[in-house]
């Protein structure tokens, strides 16, 4: 029987200071370090043998997963890497801290940063907000549009 295994990498830097990163490269914790071995002894204490590698091109999750094969001891195993396998790229909302991000929303008189941030973070099909380039600030079209979601 063919078994898949889905892991998150191990605490970034980003997720201890709650930065949105998306495509941003940022290394692990020693925390994350931590929890990837840990996740390694628990994969390995299965027996569970790996035939392939799959993983973004991000510094975190190659290094969670390498962690993680080190302690099965299946460092020998095909690796294949895909820019399709990185995290959601958060646009205009990459490198704010997110604590920080919701009142920026109350003061554009939207009145639900909590909920505009959710929906930008925590669902796919959900497009963050666009960067403008000539003015250096996110545009509010998008949650404006996402308003009838938000009264439900």
């Amino acid at each position: 029987m063919v078994k898949l295994v889905i892991m998150r990498h191990g605490e970034s830097e980003a997720n201890r200071d709650r930065i949105f990163t998306g495509w941003t490269d940022v290394p692990l914790t020693e925390k994350g370090i931590q929890q990837a071995h840990d996740a390694g002894r628990l994969i390995a204490e299965t027996g569970l043998v790996f035939h392939d590698l799959h993983t973004s091109m991000l510094y975190r999750a190659i290094k969670t997963a390498h962690i993680v094969l080190e302690e099965t001891k299946q460092l020998y195993i095909p690796e294949h890497k895909s820019w399709r396998l990185n995290e959601r790229h958060y646009g205009a909302l990459r490198g704010q801290n997110k604590d920080q991000s919701k009142p920026k929303w109350a003061r554009r008189k939207l009145n639900y940063g909590d909920v505009v941030l959710k929906l930008f973070h925590h669902y796919w099909h959900n497009r963050t907000m666009i960067l403008n380039t000539r003015t250096g600030r996110a545009s509010c079209r998008a949650a404006k549009a996402w308003k009838w979601r938000i009264s439900d």
